[in-house]
């Protein structure tokens, strides 16, 4: 019985430490920031607390790189009637 609940508090604490490993939190991080913004993105420092939430320092959004130094675009006149961008 004593080397269940032992090999248990083992495998909780050891959840716990993969889950909120700072490596971990950060490559998250960078991961959702990219698929957010479509930017390549890096985080210097990521720490994670229980009751403070999640911490970043160093956020770098790096734009791709394209082409044109402007883009512009023109919805059709029953796109703008009910309010939509792209038709």
């Amino acid at each position: 019985m004593g080397v269940v609940v032992l090999a248990l508090l083992i495998g909780l604490v050891y959840g716990y430490w993969y889950l909120t490993n700072d490596r971990r939190i950060r490559a998250e991080a960078q991961q959702y920031l990219h698929e957010l913004t479509g930017a390549e993105v890096r985080v210097d420092r990521a720490r994670f607390s229980l009751f403070g939430g999640i911490r970043l320092h160093g956020v770098r959004l790096v734009a791709p790189a394209t082409r044109r130094r402007s883009r512009s675009f023109r919805p059709g006149r029953w796109c703008c009637a009910i309010g939509r961008w792209r038709c």
